[in-house]
């Protein structure tokens, strides 16, 4: 029996759209947890005098086995939630398990901290040449169940609404994800900043724990509003092992179904995740080494210096809470396209600023900061900012399209196969920054820029695909009246 919801009050239909996307602020605060603070955090533990070295490390074992962890992950956790007859529904038991990893992902990261903290204080004889192999183990395998338990949630939670909103709400219902994901970017980078600046010693486990607080709170509205019911398959097969396969099954049929409109809109994904990802990843240690100059993390402006860069980075998400209100009425102006090229353009000059304003900033701006000092900081604020354009515009791209050009029942899927593309794009980038590091922070920057550029270049392509989508619109409202699920709110 289908449910029916009543659309009069706007109150309560925006409550609903709130409450199903809810998680995606628990899931996006994981993420920035571990972008801003993950290497600071290796840094910390390994105590090194000299920490390029030890980035370099973090960076590949941390990224890449982050970035693999979610290309398998992702594709087994979407085929699964695609074919999952659960009683109580398909996507929910999936963020569930998301949420028991986050679990223990902290209790490790909390425990490898405490390790580190009593071997370098009482100076116990269990490290070895200066390593302490037990923290970086712990905090190692911690950091991969977060990333384990952010990939179980990350897909299912976005499938949730394609299953629950029919295509003319899915666009306001993206909104809100995106913006509730933003302003948990925010919370996240504030409240560690805060940390860092107010006390001292080893708290980055406080700023992990305080990323499982929120998503659990997070997790408990879309728990209630999913109110998902049990998924009969189209071909009513329940045998465990059909459900098994299933990944294996939907991707071999979901490569059969792409076309030179998906490949292009991978293809640019991934070119903007070589870019995006290294800078953001390093963007705290950038603040501290190359505008702060500060290469010592024993420093006591070590800490004030790294919350610099975390406040940049909730700046950076600030603008994306205001970004899905301002973005469509430029798009109105402009047109899609046109934007996404505009956006990049921006990115190119952005980063590009990032680059050069070590080699003008002096070098005691940490203890003595003129005038200069202070807008040429400035300057990388706005900057920064100025990039969270481009970042809406790229984590837009697919989901605009997307619902246009694949069916319903094989959209998770296919946010599997966008996974893998951008995977792709983050393990070649994560190599190239550890090669970078080796040299200066500001050469990844520098990096960023040109791969900017070069999407800039291929994104008149998009022509082609939005040409082709608009054609297609029609045909998917009609397939999705005619094979409505029965969880849908809004009709």
């Amino acid at each position: 029996m289908k449910k029916k919801y009543s659309t009069s009050s706007y109150l309560i239909n925006s409550l609903r759209f709130i409450g199903l996307n809810s998680v995606q602020a628990g899931v996006q605060f994981c993420y920035s947890t571990i972008t801003s603070v993950a290497i600071p955090y290796f840094g910390v533990i390994n105590n090194k005098e000299k920490e390029n070295g030890v980035y370099s490390i973090a960076q590949i074992t941390i990224g890449i086995c982050g970035s693999v962890v979610g290309m398998i992950i992702t594709l087994c956790v979407c085929g699964w939630s695609d074919r999952c007859t659960f009683k109580y529904g398909r996507r929910r038991i999936f963020i569930g398990i998301g949420v028991l990893f986050e679990f223990i992902s902290i209790t490790l990261l909390i425990t490898s901290e405490l390790i580190c903290k009593y071997c370098h204080i009482d100076h116990l004889p269990i490290s070895t040449n200066g390593i302490d192999w037990s923290s970086n183990v712990l905090a190692f395998i911690g950091l991969s169940f977060m990333y384990l338990g952010a990939n179980f949630m990350s897909e299912p939670s976005r499938a949730l609404i394609p299953d629950f909103f029919n295509y003319q709400n899915q666009q306001i219902a993206y909104f809100y994800s995106a913006a509730l994901g933003a302003i948990s970017g925010v919370v996240c980078n504030v409240i560690g900043g805060i940390i860092l600046l107010t006390r001292n010693g080893y708290y980055y486990s406080i700023i992990f724990g305080i990323s499982f607080i929120v998503l659990l709170i997070s997790f408990i509205p879309t728990l209630i509003v999913a109110d998902e019911e049990k998924f009969i398959p189209p071909d009513e097969d329940f045998s465990f092992k059909r459900f098994f396969l299933a990944p294996f099954i939907n991707t071999y049929n979901g490569i059969k179904e792409i076309t030179i409109e998906l490949i292009i809109i991978y293809i640019l994904l991934m070119l903007s995740w070589i870019g995006y990802y290294p800078a953001s990843f390093n963007m705290t240690i950038y603040y501290a080494k190359d505008i702060f100059h500060i290469n010592n993390q024993t420093n006591p402006k070590y800490p004030n210096a790294i919350s610099v860069g975390m406040f940049s980075t909730a700046s950076f998400w600030l603008v994306q809470v205001i970004s899905p209100f301002v973005l469509p009425l430029f798009e109105k102006c402009y047109g899609r396209v046109r934007l996404y090229f505009i956006s990049n353009i921006f990115a190119v000059f952005s980063y590009a600023i990032l680059s050069i304003a070590p080699s003008i900033i002096s070098k005691d701006v940490a203890f003595n900061p003129s005038f200069s000092d202070i807008l040429i900081i400035s300057s990388c604020f706005i900057a920064h900012q100025i990039t969270a354009f481009q970042f809406v515009e790229m984590n837009s791209l697919p989901f605009s399209y997307m619902k246009k050009l694949v069916s319903t029942y094989s959209y998770a899927t296919h946010l599997g196969l966008i996974n893998v593309f951008i995977t792709l794009g983050q393990i070649i980038s994560l190599l190239l920054a550890a090669g970078l590091l080796q040299i200066d922070i500001w050469t990844i920057m520098a990096f960023s820029s040109v791969c900017f550029l070069f999407v800039s270049l291929f994104s008149p392509l998009l022509f082609f695909v939005d040409k082709k989508a608009e054609r297609l619109v029609h045909q998917v409202m009609k397939f999705e009246n005619e094979t409505t699920p029965s969880n849908f709110i809004f009709e």
